[in-house]
């Protein structure tokens, strides 16, 4: 009867077996011997970087009375900018030895080995007490690219991934004691010309490209204005790629204008493209502490828009003026005739975060337009040519009581109003928190959306800078007495 060899499932499992047997082996079950701890030491080696072949000589050393050593493992680790490990010799008999290369475990620079050399506890093969044995040849190969000097080679206590697995140990004979033992660094010197034709593969891949930058154009549209009112700028954005999102940060003169409100206008504009936002946020900044136009600082109007950065199925079309946002200013009653400019400039802090005009694109990079030479930053000119409007009266909006603050307090004084037969306010341009030319409900909600939620924006003027209301409405504001006007 011819005996037909084991199968690959067969040979599989009896691997397997024996594997579990070498860790069961290796794993202590009694600590009360006093035996003194063996050491690992690994030995040096030279070579030229391309060098095919390298041997670093691993051994053990026992010492008198720490009887026979079973079966070991350890953690070699090296550094794989310069060397690449290929196998590992075993020199001893053994019933169980393997070994596992990056190339098996993909941590790089990492060298696992274990060794299991009587199952049946015959003392024949191990390591005898009191000697220093050579144990394993490691194999290494040198890159092409390592450059001149020594570098190291060390035991690691464990694996940096499975530490129940990989741990330099020994197992002993008599209490199967399992020792932690003292280890001896080697190293690997690489000298000399390099060798050619080296075919030595390194563990570390290379790094991907980064994914092309796009070209971009981020434009502000001119405009005119009259002094006293509003003026819109249109933002619009031109891109190769289907912009995804966008941040910008936008530095005016507070010293004629005010940044009154911020319009999206990209998902009436674009719904036919599915346009829409996961997230908005916008920000402005009125401030005029310090004299004259410094930048950012202070003066500025700073977002950051999510279309869709999941599945990638909503966004701006490419190569196409897509206009994005309105920014609303108001300018001053004493601003000077004359044009005033409305710029990008990074740095507006949003969220305490200074901020750069960016996009991302699908399949690119982020996006920085101004510093990349196809892509452009495009200003606009504000043309003042009126005259002073009659809306003289400055107030915060949404302070409907009339105490210099936005609070629960206000949503109460304008409920009371409507459904309680309370006292018209005085101010009723402050009353009207969504700025639509009436007081109704929605106003209420507005101010507790913005004490209590994230979708609280109440328009120029408010709730922090006083200012005049730009809109033309049959809405007054007789008397407010906070911003200095009588």
């Amino acid at each position: 009867m011819v005996r037909k060899g084991l199968g690959p499932t067969v040979c599989f499992f009896r691997r397997l077996a024996l594997a579990v047997l070498a860790l069961a082996a290796l794993e202590a079950l009694s600590t009360n011997a006093s035996y003194a701890e063996p050491t690992f030491r690994l030995g040096n080696a030279s070579g030229s970087a391309g060098a095919q072949t390298l041997v670093v000589p691993l051994e053990i050393e026992t010492r008198t009375g720490e009887g026979f050593v079973a079966g070991w493992s350890a953690v070699v680790s090296y550094d794989p900018a310069a060397l690449t490990a290929v196998r590992v010799e075993n020199l001893r008999r053994a019933d169980v030895f393997g070994y596992r290369t990056h190339a098996k475990h993909g941590m790089p620079g990492v060298l696992v080995i274990w060794t299991v050399y009587a199952l049946a506890g015959e003392t024949a093969n191990m390591i005898p007490e009191g000697s220093i044995d050579p144990v394993a040849n490691i194999e290494f190969c040198v890159l092409g690219t390592a450059s001149t000097g020594t570098y190291g080679l060390t035991f690691l206590s464990q694996s940096p991934r499975d530490q129940r697995y990989f741990t330099a140990a020994t197992s002993f004979t008599g209490t199967y004691e399992t020792k932690i033992p003292a280890l001896e660094a080697g190293a690997v010197s690489i000298n000399g010309d390099v060798v050619p034709g080296g075919e030595c593969t390194s563990e570390v891949p290379e790094p991907p490209p980064p994914p092309p930058a796009l070209n971009g154009t981020f434009q502000l549209e001119d405009a005119l204005a009259v002094r006293g009112l509003v003026t819109t700028v249109p933002f619009t954005i031109n891109a190769e790629g289907n912009v995804l999102g966008f941040s910008y940060s936008v530095d005016f003169d507070e010293g004629i204008l005010e940044a009154a409100s911020v319009k999206p206008v990209y998902d009436e504009l674009l719904s036919s493209s599915g346009a829409r936002s996961e997230y908005e946020y916008f920000e402005h900044n009125n401030a005029d502490d310090v004299p004259g136009n410094a930048g950012v600082d202070e003066g500025f109007l700073t977002g950051a828009v999510v279309f869709d950065l999941v599945s990638n199925a909503y966004f701006l079309p490419p190569n196409l003026d897509n206009r994005v946002l309105e920014l609303n200013f108001f300018v001053k009653p004493d601003a000077p005739l004359g044009t005033t400019e409305v710029s990008f400039q990074d740095g507006g802090r949003f969220l305490s975060i200074a901020q750069k005009n960016a996009f991302v694109a699908a399949g690119s990079a982020t996006v920085y337009p101004d510093s990349i030479p196809a892509s452009v930053l495009v200003s606009a000119r504000v043309s003042i040519i009126g005259d002073v409007s009659p809306f003289r009266v400055q107030f915060l909006r949404g302070d409907v009581n009339v105490d210099r603050k936005v609070d629960i307090a206000d949503a109460v004084r304008g409920f009371m109003f409507l459904f309680l037969g309370a006292e018209t306010p005085s101010c009723l341009d402050a009353a009207d928190t969504t700025d639509d030319g009436v007081v109704d409900i929605s106003d209420g909600v507005r101010i507790l959306n913005y004490i209590f939620g994230p979708s609280g924006v109440i328009p120029h003027p408010g709730p922090r800078s006083c200012g005049f209301d730009f809109r033309e409405d049959e809405l007054t504001c007789e008397s407010y007495s906070h911003c200095g006007d009588p």
